[in-house]
């Protein structure tokens, strides 16, 4: 698409302002984080199930319930692992529920327009407007990119869990360590580099 071809709202038929495109964007990137944390928890399914990759994945992506998902992951990590590295996968699991639910948020919640200040910016909102307060939570674009930041640091820590778990040879001391410790989010100042990107991505501009 030529960079000044407007893009054009579904049912307004309206071009798109640039803040309401941020938002978009932001959105749809935090969706494909999303789904490649997805990736990673099923491959970490795959294993602690014992199964091919084309049976695990099959399996895997027909849990569409999270909460289902994550106990099924509980009961065969006892089962292949019992007592090792609980710290860990403890943590792990603590950090996924609260993920799957803001995902649901950015996946089914609306796309208002704010006006402040004489400036128009885009949030995502509840789709239930009647019972709006000062108070209710939303998602901007910041809050988007951190969610997209947030979801690949944890997909990192399940591919590295499950390398560990597998006893792939040659993994760094550093990734056996941080399977022995509990998984933290905000990341140490002097946390591991293979966790954190060198450029933390930020909301889009144009």
């Amino acid at each position: 698409m030529a960079a000044e071809e407007p893009l054009y709202g579904y049912a307004t038929r309206a071009p798109l302002t640039a803040a309401e495109v941020r938002l978009l964007v932001s959105r749809s990137l935090a969706i494909q984080a999303y789904a490649t944390l997805e990736q990673s928890l099923c491959r970490l399914f795959t294993y602690l199930s014992g199964t091919s990759d084309h049976v695990g994945a099959t399996v895997f992506f027909r849990l569409t319930n999270s909460q289902s998902r994550i106990a099924i992951l509980e009961q065969v990590m006892c089962l292949k692992h019992p007592g090792s590295h609980r710290t860990f996968f403890k943590s792990l699991i603590k950090m996924l529920k609260p993920l799957d639910g803001t995902r649901n948020e950015i996946v089914h919640w609306h796309t208002v327009q704010v006006v402040g200040g004489g400036i128009a910016d885009y949030k995502l909102e509840p789709p239930n407007f009647w019972v709006w307060q000062p108070t209710t939570r939303t998602h901007d674009a910041e809050s988007l990119a951190e969610f997209s930041i947030k979801c690949d640091y944890v997909s990192r820590a399940v591919n590295i869990f499950t390398w560990v778990l597998r006893g792939e040879p040659d993994l760094p001391e550093e990734l056996h360590e941080l399977c022995r410790r509990p998984l933290t989010y905000p990341p140490p100042p002097h946390g591991l580099s293979v966790l954190t990107r060198t450029a933390p991505p930020s909301p889009p501009q144009l």
